[in-house]
C-alpha cells in the first residue's frame, strides 16, 4: 500500500468514526441569510431573517424547516414548520417547490387556530434559460382562523 492509500483510508475512517446517525434529529441541510423584499401587517419591521432546510437522518428529502428572524422591536423568533411532502413539486423549469406549516394538532380539527406556513422555491436545480436574482424565494405567511384575509406576509430571497 502506498503512501497516499494509507492516508486516503486513514481519511475515511478517521471521518467516519465521529458520525452520528439519530433519525429523530432534524438536522439542517441547507441554510440561507435571507432579505426581505416585502412585508404586511406583523412582519413589517422584520429583519436577520435565517432560513433553514432540515432533513431527518435516512429521510431522501427535507423534512422540516426552521426559519428564525428578529420581529421590529427586537424580539427573535424561532418557528419549526414541517415539510408537506405530497406538497413538494417540481415546476416545469426544474426548480423545486416545498411547503412547510405547523404541526398540526388533533385540538384544532375546525381549522380556528394559529396558522404559520412557509413556501420555498428551490431554483439550485433550474434548468430553464432565464436567470433568477436569487436561488431561493420564500413566502411566509401568519394567521389566524381559516379565512386568510388579514394574515401577516412576508416575501423573502437569498442564497444557501
Amino acid at each position: 500500500m502506498n503512501n497516499l492509500t494509507l492516508i486516503a483510508a486513514i481519511t475515511a475512517f478517521a471521518s467516519n468514526a465521529f458520525a452520528v446517525y439519530d433519525p429523530s434529529w432534524e438536522r439542517p441541510s441547507q441554510a440561507a441569510e435571507m432579505s426581505v423584499v416585502d412585508a404586511r401587517y406583523s412582519f413589517e419591521g422584520v429583519t436577520d431573517v435565517k432560513l433553514s432546510l432540515n432533513q431527518r437522518d435516512g429521510m431522501q428529502s427535507p423534512t422540516s424547516m426552521s426559519l428564525q428572524y428578529k420581529t421590529a422591536n427586537g424580539e427573535t423568533v424561532n418557528q419549526l414548520l414541517i415539510v408537506q411532502s405530497e406538497y413538494t413539486q417540481k415546476d416545469d423549469c426544474g426548480s423545486t417547490l416545498y411547503y412547510a406549516n405547523l404541526p398540526t394538532s388533533e385540538d384544532d380539527s375546525h381549522g380556528m387556530g394559529a396558522r404559520f406556513s412557509v413556501s420555498l422555491t428551490d431554483h439550485s436545480t433550474r434548468v430553464c434559460k432565464d436567470r433568477k436574482p436569487s436561488i431561493w424565494e420564500a413566502s411566509v405567511r401568519q394567521g389566524y382562523g381559516w379565512c386568510g384575509t388579514m394574515d401577516s406576509t412576508m416575501e423573502l430571497t437569498g442564497n444557501p
